[in-house]
């Protein structure tokens, strides 16, 4: 195995890594993008109970539904922190990933660029070798007449 082979393998590696690494930043934007969809989703769910609630406020109704409403506004507001937990820890992951990518795409062309010099030098060496070759024969051709 000649060294173009080598560092053609390295780059293949390389470009695995930086794809691998892409689909990483893929699914940490899914997950924050769910996150955020489902943050919208319970701010409606805690808007539409507060209305509910007010409404129980100023009609009067039993001490249980007023209870019940105040009661699930708190489940949302725990569910929406513990969703702000959760994207935090979701940005921190896909900056992670964004970082990794940066990495692996900085290898991706390193690699590239090294396979490349190494296959224009492993050419320059067989044009040089060409030439000589050439140059041998000319100068057997010109001893022979």
């Amino acid at each position: 195995m000649n060294k173009v082979q080598i560092w053609s393998r390295l780059a293949e590696r390389a470009q695995m890594q930086a794809a691998y690494a892409l689909m990483e930043v893929v699914a940490a934007n899914w997950q924050l993008k769910k996150l955020a969809s489902n943050e919208a989703s319970l701010h409606g769910l805690h808007a539409d109970c507060s209305m509910r609630l007010r409404k129980v406020e100023g009609a009067s109704h039993k001490m249980s539904q007023y209870i019940m409403y105040r009661h699930y506004i708190g489940h949302v507001e725990n569910l929406l922190q513990i969703l702000a937990v959760a994207q935090t820890a979701a940005r921190e992951t896909l900056a992670l990933a964004q970082e990794k990518r940066s990495a692996a795409e900085i290898a991706r062309v390193k690699m590239q660029h090294l396979t490349q010099y190494e296959a224009a030098k492993l050419q320059r060496a067989r044009k040089t070798i060409e030439q000589r070759q050439m140059d041998n024969l000319a100068v057997a051709r010109f001893n022979l007449r």
